[in-house]
């Protein structure tokens, strides 16, 4: 049975997510309990801050992950098909772990925009009345 995260043992969760694993696969090689480790993190403001940043660094290992296997396709080591779902699937993760780094940019607009459509409409009539005309 897994046991309740002691605060020392967050630090080692945090490393062993800093070198690739999961919070879940952290606190599996720690027999530590997923569940009671989460609510920590969500209760503590210290311990969220360090979790945030090992989570970057997830992000961060996944987009160089990106990088190797790219160069790995280019040498001919892994088949360009099998390359492009890693990739997918790393650039996927970096941008869960990491968004404000890895993630997609979005832009929201907003505001209001009137257009004349009786003018518009006349403009366009007269170009093409000219365009004919040129005929």
């Amino acid at each position: 049975m897994a046991r309740r995260p002691e605060t020392e043992d967050f630090q080692k969760i945090f490393d062993l997510m800093e070198e690739g694993n999961s919070l879940r696969q952290a606190c599996l090689k720690l027999g530590i309990d997923r569940r009671q480790a989460s609510v920590r993190i969500k209760e503590d403001e210290a311990i969220r801050h360090q979790y945030a940043q090992a989570r970057e660094a997830l992000g961060d290992l996944d987009a160089e992950n990106v990088l190797t296997t790219a160069r790995a396709c280019i040498a001919g080591q892994i088949p360009p098909d099998r390359a492009r779902v890693a990739i997918d699937a790393f650039k996927w993760a970096a941008g869960q772990r990491a968004p404000k780094q890895w993630g997609t940019q979005r832009t929201e607009l907003s505001g209001s925009l009137t257009v004349n459509a009786l003018e518009e409409a006349n403009k366009l009539a007269e170009a093409i009345k000219a365009a004919a005309d040129d005929i």
